[in-house]
């Protein structure tokens, strides 16, 4: 049957989709307009449509979603479809967050902040240099290359873990595999999560937080399993950390009733700094569907193919 691609991208975009294709090839609706007709004639997805709505395609070839992490979709569509993501439109976003959050905690603002509101105008002493500190990056994707290389610029010493050995960047001090983990965590000032929701990755930081620095800074930035939850709250309860960095938690939302939410050295964002706030991330991921819609129509290779079994992207072109 003819090729035909379904987009449910959001946010307005649907003009700029429909301005590069034909209405046979493209068709361009919101999630709560997609109609039983659409998924029987559509041959394609672009956009993070419903799992269950996937499995109602039955001529399905190819999806792409417009997030980075594809865990929603990863054994619960038929692994004969092929599935692209959206990895590396997300790196300048969430890296500019991250050292957001390393400045915070480093420069003692979140004590400020907390002066500010009580109107209180005291010298809260001695602050951190980012140079010269030790940043151990669990993932070296679009994400933390970003980060890598914005720590990296400010003087620290970068030491990075990915789950196989590649030619080192040269912003990269030092490039290992998980297996040396927790004999490089007491090295470490900055620990930065970068990691994508596995089974390999599920709870990486565990009891293990404790063989951090007391004084160091955590980050969260991949997804909220890579950390054990109780065991973060065990740590912070017996005084490690000098701040805690959370874009994304476990479970998600965060209850009301978590202890996190209390903790002074602990800063929790809600799982935004990936989202559309920044105007570039929507215009890459724009860029990145179209292209990727063009190479499917023409039979060209796609960018971004995702592995079933692994669960994140395979090819980096």
């Amino acid at each position: 049957m003819p090729k035909k691609v379904l987009c449910v991208i959001q946010h307005d975009t649907e003009n700029i989709i429909r301005s590069s294709f034909s209405e046979k090839e493209v068709i361009c609706v919101k999630k709560n307009e997609v109609t039983e007709q659409m998924l029987q004639s559509c041959t394609a997805v672009v956009g993070n449509l419903s799992k269950d709505k996937v499995n109602q395609m039955p001529n399905i070839e190819w999806m792409h979603t417009e997030s980075a992490g594809v865990n929603s979709y990863v054994g619960k569509i038929n692994p004969k479809i092929t599935l692209t993501c959206s990895s590396g439109c997300y790196g300048h976003a969430i890296s500019e967050h991250m050292v957001a959050g390393v400045f915070y905690f480093y420069k003692k603002l979140d004590y400020y902040v907390r002066n500010q509101r009580m109107r209180r105008w005291h010298n809260e002493g001695q602050v951190d240099s980012i140079e010269g500190s030790t940043c151990l990056i669990l993932g070296l994707g679009d994400i933390g290359k970003s980060f890598a290389r914005k720590m990296k610029a400010m003087g620290c010493r970068i030491i990075a873990i990915k789950r196989t050995i590649t030619l080192k960047p040269d912003y990269v001090d030092a490039l290992t595999t998980m297996d040396h983990l927790n004999e490089l965590l007491p090295e470490a000032d900055i620990i930065a999560s970068c990691l994508p929701d596995t089974p390999e990755t599920y709870q990486i930081l565990s009891s293990n937080l404790k063989l951090c620095k007391k004084n160091a800074v955590l980050i969260n930035v991949g997804r909220g399993k890579n950390i054990d939850t109780t065991a973060l709250i065990r740590a912070l309860d017996d005084g490690w950390f000098k701040g805690v960095q959370l874009d994304v938690v476990d479970p998600e939302p965060l209850p009301y009733n978590s202890k996190l939410w209390g903790y002074d050295n602990v800063l929790i964002t809600p799982h935004i700094s990936g989202n559309y706030n920044l105007p570039q991330t929507l215009e890459k991921v724009l860029e990145l569907s179209i292209r990727n819609i063009h190479h499917y129509l023409n039979d060209e290779p796609l960018e971004n193919i995702v592995s079933h079994q692994l669960g994140y992207r395979i090819n980096k072109d």
